[in-house]
């Protein structure tokens, strides 16, 4: 369940990552191509604009005036149809965005409009020229001012637009930094949660020891260590003596804070990472005690028992010592692979109920087991 839902999140940051990365780069190459495409084709229709015009003057020399009214015509309609954003030939032309150069369009148009005025009125060939020759001039220093200055308009274009793809790029690497950063967060948080689980899911709530299923784990772990390397391990099971009256007596609540105190006292005898002191349940406490014969498991108990004893836990109603104490069964063996960790428990919990046969507040070893390897 746990990888399937981080399989999900991963893909859907991998999905709006790449949403945003394919928007940027969409955006970045539209823009692009819109400024390109608008500044090609004015810059194509002032090119004919004054094609046109240098055109009509040579055709004005030769006396073509017919052919120079087309042409006239032409840059008239090409001039209006990039004032106002309008079709020409088939293509539409965008207007222009800097009024400056629009300014200075709009005279082209009015010398244009003066140079088809102009024959219309002239009166003979050679009264045309010269005053054609000044309009001409005049109109085609207009355009090729307007020329120069798109094209550095354009450059300037260019060079917005360079800055505007590595700020797109720049802004990419910064989007897949983050999102690499909160992935690695994400992944520490899900491990610590993970960390966090695993130790609710091995440790007794009340007391802070390891729980059963730990310990069951642990002394697999032990066990088949001890098997391989042929040493002793001790397993001891303890139960508080007449807990039950000590509930009954002072109520749950006293209950639970006995528990934390002989679960803290009993904390204190493990002090090697290979051993461990778990609640089995209930009242009851398991010790696994690794490279511990029979002699060293009875000190080791020797000393639970003086440590409950100093504590000096008061049971109101305990026929065995006015304090709380504790049974322990005891099975210290050097394990092998003909002897299961269910018999060694058994042991471990016939030496517990003799313990509690002989009076209480006791330990006993388990008796007729075999114990040794061979």
């Amino acid at each position: 369940m746990l990888a399937w839902l981080r399989l999900r999140k991963f893909l859907l940051t991998f999905l709006f990552v790449d949403a945003v990365i394919l928007s940027l780069v969409y955006l970045s190459m539209f823009v692009s191509d819109r400024v390109v495409d608008n500044h090609a084709l004015l810059m194509r229709a002032v090119e004919e604009v004054r094609g046109a015009m240098n055109a009509s003057r040579w055709m004005i020399a030769a006396g073509r005036f017919d052919a120079v009214r087309q042409r006239l015509g032409e840059a008239k309609a090409m001039t209006q149809a990039m004032l106002v954003g309008g079709n020409f030939g088939g293509v539409h032309y965008p207007s222009f965005d800097d009024e400056a150069m629009r300014v200075r369009m709009l005279q082209v148009l009015e010398f244009v409009i003066q140079l088809q005025r102009l024959l219309e009125e002239g009166k003979s060939e050679d009264s045309v020229r010269q005053p054609y020759y000044r309009l001409h001039q005049q109109a085609a220093r207009l355009v090729d001012s307007v020329d120069r200055d798109l094209l550095a308009q354009f450059q300037r274009e260019r060079e917005n637009l360079r800055l505007l793809n590595r700020s797109v790029l720049l802004g990419i690497m910064v989007l897949l930094l983050i999102v690499t950063i909160f992935y690695r967060r994400s992944k520490e948080r899900e491990r610590e949660y993970i960390e966090q689980l695993e130790v609710l899911a091995s440790t007794d709530e009340l007391t802070g020891l390891d729980n059963r299923r730990s310990f069951d784990l642990a002394l697999r772990n032990e066990w088949n260590h001890a098997v391989r390397g042929q040493y002793w391990i001790s397993i001891a099971l303890c139960d508080i003596d007449f807990f039950k009256r000590y509930n009954d007596a002072l109520g749950h609540p006293a209950g639970d804070r006995c528990l934390k105190r002989v679960a803290s006292i009993l904390r204190k005898r493990v002090r090697r990472p290979v051993d461990h002191v778990a609640r089995y349940g209930g009242e009851e406490f398991a010790f696994i005690l690794s490279f511990t014969d029979r002699a060293g498991a009875e000190t080791v108990m020797r000393m639970v028992h003086e440590d409950l004893h100093t504590a000096a836990i008061p049971h109101p109603d305990s026929t065995c010592s006015p304090y709380v104490t504790l049974s322990i069964g005891v099975c210290s063996l050097v394990p092998r692979s003909d002897i299961s960790i269910e018999e060694a428990l058994e042991a471990a919990d016939a030496a517990l109920y003799q313990a509690k046969a002989n009076g209480r507040n006791q330990t006993c070893h388990a008796e007729g087991f075999a114990i040794e390897a061979d």
